[in-house]
């Protein structure tokens, strides 16, 4: 077998505290800790951490993996989990045993993954198998979680983090909202599929090591399997009203691997994977039709030119006939997404306004507009506000609509801020040139391209659906390119870079920004930032706005060494966490309005 140093962490929480008991967490922990210890692992490589007989803790699981961390021989390390999850801000966190009542008993899983990301093992694995529910359904809003990682450098730069989801993270609205229907309909599906591949049952994905002595289980092709597998496996159940799609975030290169088994092993593989054919065939269409959002975004790529967003919408509603039974769900999701996205698309508000910046609001109603130094004026209409002067950005623009909520976002010279609303959560936010500006031309030769780029992902974003995987470099080139004629599309692109692991892309969009806008995004420049150094650091500019614009920063920057002015910590406990741009609350809105008007920030 190659000689990789390898250990486990095994993490199981059968009853967090407020919420119902899971009745597979102990069976799969044991299910994992058998396959380890089938790879050659010792009683000293495997910590499993349960609630069997002691309450599970953050800091058990921490000094478990310092503990690791500290031996400085550990080339890979599994953490598993096995319990309740819940999506908030965006990110999964992890409940444990005193959940939901203290806000800290939960597992920052992005957080974890940033800090894993520069420490001292080259590749690090989260499988997450969790009973997931929206943050609404169990009045979770107030989970902060800990990192489960120690704030330890490596000399050599980023290291490998792999992430693999029972299911995916979309918008909350698409998951079960009910505690007892999620418990009810909880299965140990996902990690009898997965030891099941682990072990070597499927040759399909096995590849043979080149000394022809071992056969190997790679990422990519193990988050293949488990998505068919999983969606068959809940289909020959008689689960046909709900389906489960596995995700997965791989950044390790092709070389790597999860499980290794001697050729010369006794064999039980199977040349298949015991679904029924019905069930395969369900599979198939199911991940066909879930493909709505890369499909579009490809579109998008390959009529840049030409972008018919109308044609995208009718090619993403065109629906099989007849409909499989189960899929309805997925069906109205796609209406759904292609409406959104159409909707999005359409053109809004002035071109060009005095000063060449301001902004424009749909879906809402402006009532106040508050920024250091400079006048605001909003329109009658309440869908324009202008800024009474020229000159440098203007970090933070407080924006208040008639609900009491409020965004902070930078006034930009040069470019006309566009926000899109759905009642309290915002969907899109753009930066475009001011028709009368410099930078217009450039846009206008580009302006479909840019425009339907931002669109898709905005909509695929809100679904857990736009990463970069293998094969996107066309996309992230096109999102390169388009970040100076719309910043907002650099927010999307610095979120994308980091999941890929590509630290290079980042810091030089990164760069590109602070030099070309003389501030810094604050969501690129923590993005492009490490754990150990105080952010921002000394090289940055002025940060803008005084914090994440969108949602999914806020669980990287709890990790980070970050100081904001006393009146501000904790704001983001004042945040709508079910929407994709950092939306704050009334009383949110009163402590920055406070802040601005006494100049703690500016």
């Amino acid at each position: 077998m190659p000689g990789l140093k390898r250990a486990y962490v095994l993490i199981g929480v059968k009853k967090a505290k407020t919420l119902p008991e899971l009745q597979a967490v102990w069976e799969n922990v044991a299910e994992m800790r058998e396959w380890a210890e089938s790879q050659g692992a010792k009683a000293r490589d495997v910590i499993a951490i349960t609630d069997e007989e002691t309450p599970v803790t953050a800091d058990r699981i921490y000094q478990a993996i310092s503990s690791l961390c500290d031996l400085g021989t550990i080339d890979q390390l599994v953490v598993y989990f096995s319990g309740h999850g819940v999506n908030s801000a965006r990110s999964e966190f992890w409940l444990l045993s005193d959940a939901v009542e203290n806000p800290n008993a939960a597992v920052n899983l992005s957080g974890s993954m940033d800090l894993a990301r520069y420490g001292v093992i080259p590749h690090v694995v989260f499988i997450s198998d969790a009973c997931r529910t929206a943050a609404s359904g169990i009045q979770a809003q107030s989970v902060i979680g800990q990192s489960i990682f120690p704030v330890k450098s490596s000399p050599t730069g980023a290291r490998f983090i792999d992430v693999f989801y029972g299911t995916a993270i979309g918008d909350p609205s698409y998951e079960v909202e009910d505690i007892d229907e999620a418990v009810a309909g909880y299965r140990a599906v996902y990690t009898d599929a997965l030891v099941f591949a682990l072990k070597g049952h499927y040759a399909d994905i096995l590849k043979r090591s080149e000394d022809n002595k071992t056969d190997l289980v790679c990422p990519w092709p193990l988050h293949e399997f488990l998505k068919r597998h999983v969606a068959g496996s809940l289909y020959d159940l008689g689960i046909k009203d709900k389906y489960q799609t596995p995700d997965a975030i791989i950044s390790s290169r092709d070389d790597a691997y999860l499980s290794a088994l001697p050729v010369d092993r006794q064999k039980s593989t199977l040349e298949s994977d015991g679904r029924s054919e019905e069930a395969t065939e369900f599979a198939d269409v199911l991940l066909k039709e879930m493909a709505f959002a890369s499909d579009a975004t490809q579109r998008v790529i390959d009529d840049a030119r030409t972008v018919d967003i109308v044609s995208i919408h009718d090619d993403i509603t065109r629906t099989t006939s007849p409909w499989p039974e189960g899929l309805e769900p997925i069906k109205a999701e796609k209406i759904r997404f292609a409406d959104e996205v159409r909707e999005t698309f359409k053109d809004f508000g002035p071109k060009t306004l005095p000063n060449q910046r301001g902004l424009k609001v749909r879906g809402a109603k402006v009532v106040d507009a508050v920024a250091a130094g400079v006048e605001t004026k909003v329109s009658e209409s309440g869908s324009v506000v202008e800024f009474s002067t020229r000159g440098p950005t203007i970090a933070n623009v407080l924006v208040v609509v008639e609900s009491g909520h409020g965004v902070v976002i930078p006034g930009l010279q040069g470019y006309l801020a566009g926000l899109t609303f759905d009642q309290e959560v915002m969907t899109d936010l753009s930066f475009v040139p001011d028709e009368a500006s410099d930078r217009y031309h450039a846009y206008e030769r580009r302006q479909k391209e840019i425009h339907g780029l931002r669109t898709v992902i905005a909509a695929s974003s809100r679904r857990g659906r736009f990463r970069l995987g293998k094969g996107d470099e066309e996309l992230a080139r096109r999102m390169q390119l388009g970040k100076s004629v719309d910043p907002g599309l650099a927010l999307y692109a610095a979120h994308a870079y980091r999941e890929q692991g590509n630290e290079r892309w980042l810091n030089e969009m990164a760069g590109f920004l602070r030099r070309d806008l003389k501030v810094d995004l604050f969501d690129v420049a923590l993005l492009s930032s490490t754990p150990e150094k105080k952010f921002p650091h000394s090289e940055m500019r002025r940060l803008a706005p005084f914090a994440p614009l969108m949602s999914q920063s806020w669980p990287i920057l709890q990790v980070r060494k970050h100081d904001p002015p006393a009146r501000l910590r904790g704001i983001e406990q004042h945040t709508i966490k079910t929407s994709l741009w950092t939306v704050y609350a009334p009383e949110g809105v009163d402590l920055i309005r406070q802040s601005i008007q006494k100049g703690e920030i500016q």
